[in-house]
């Protein structure tokens, strides 16, 4: 039976060779001695360094790891992730349900974008549908149309990131503070 929904336990990274791959083969590049390289053999398993143009942030939250993990397995037991969980597609899921209105979503896109210190903000209503025979992967059907799109110049960075993942937007409460 053909699957209609959208799935989101698998994601793809723009990796360094310019190709899309699932994160689970993609090596964020924590070592200058790989900086140069698309591609890292381990153990018979090809590897995709992420574009650099990807926070690091960003690239783990969505199941990449570090090269160095990788190459050394975290044997050393140096850490251990802890903490609370929430997994990103919940969280936004559960946050555009907080809305009472859909107009709330385009009054918050303006709200971070001003909060962000961003000059200008933009917004564009793609009605496009796009042709969808030669994906990469089916799924990616649902992601062809049509779109809205926003659109604000201040750079996101990881600390903005980090500050999405937080549970119940503690960070607007530490704002208070």
């Amino acid at each position: 039976e053909a699957k209609d929904e959208l799935d989101f336990e698998e994601y793809f990274l723009l990796c360094s060779d310019g190709m899309l791959h699932s994160s689970t083969d993609c090596l964020i590049c924590d070592s200058s001695r790989y900086q140069n390289e698309t591609e890292i053999v381990k153990d018979d398993k090809t590897y995709f360094i992420v574009n650099s143009v990807i926070p690091k942030t960003i690239a783990l939250i969505f199941g990449a790891q570090s090269i160095k993990d990788t190459l050394l397995g975290n044997s050393w037991g140096f850490y251990e992730f802890v903490g609370q969980y929430e997994n990103l597609t919940t969280r936004i899921k559960s946050i555009l349900k907080d809305y009472e209105s859909s107009i709330d979503v385009f009054k918050e896109m303006v709200q971070n974008a001003d909060d962000a210190r961003a000059n200008t903000v933009k917004l564009l209503i793609d009605y496009h549908s796009y042709p969808s025979a030669t994906l990469v992967e089916p799924i990616m059907k649902h992601w062809q149309g049509p779109a809205l799109y926003f659109y604000n110049d201040a750079k996101f960075t990881d600390q903005d990131f980090q500050n999405i993942m937080k549970i119940f937007g503690e960070t607007k409460i530490d704002d208070k503070m």
